[in-house]
């Protein structure tokens, strides 16, 4: 596993994890998106405009990886640490054969809208050589975010697994 950890401003700070081995979640269709929902939404779709932007096809939500994604985003949001898990758990229990993950740490800004903190952090990833990697590689297929807000109410903690 390996990690980076930039502070890219001084607000936001990233990690990058690649693991190699041989929907986006929702809310009842009755309910208005949480903040939270709108936010997985806004960065699978600046993830994707990306990635076409670069030349990539666009990854799908898978439903395996977004809930090892989120349970990783709430476990962050928890014990506020910004720190990547064994991929290989989530390589076994998806069944899958390639899996990457980039986090994020982001302050909870008053007015700022999920599409915009979405096309920050995309931003942001994009300006680290390992992010970027994991962003704009060939390989994966699927995605799956989690977001969840820290105990202290302060940052967003972000999960971007994607795979194959």
């Amino acid at each position: 596993m390996l990690l980076v950890r930039h502070a890219l401003t001084p607000l936001v700070v990233l990690a990058v994890s690649l693991g190699f081995v041989t929907m986006v979640g929702s809310s009842p269709a009755s309910a208005a998106p949480t903040y939270a929902n709108r936010l997985e939404s806004s960065v699978v779709a600046a993830t994707n405009s990306t990635r076409r932007q670069h030349g990539r096809r666009g990854v799908s939500g898978n439903a395996c990886i977004d809930r090892m994604a989120e349970s990783w985003a709430r476990h962050l949001a928890q014990t506020r640490t910004l720190a990547h898990r064994q991929l290989g758990r989530v390589l076994d229990q998806c069944n899958r054969s390639f899996v990457s993950e980039n986090l994020a740490k982001y302050p909870v800004t008053p007015g700022m809208t999920a599409t915009q903190m979405a096309r920050s952090t995309v931003r942001a990833w994009l300006r680290s050589p390992a992010h970027r990697h994991n962003l704009l590689s060939f390989k994966p297929r699927v995605i799956g975010l989690g977001v969840a807000k820290g105990s202290n109410g302060r940052y967003w903690y972000i999960v971007q697994n994607f795979a194959r």
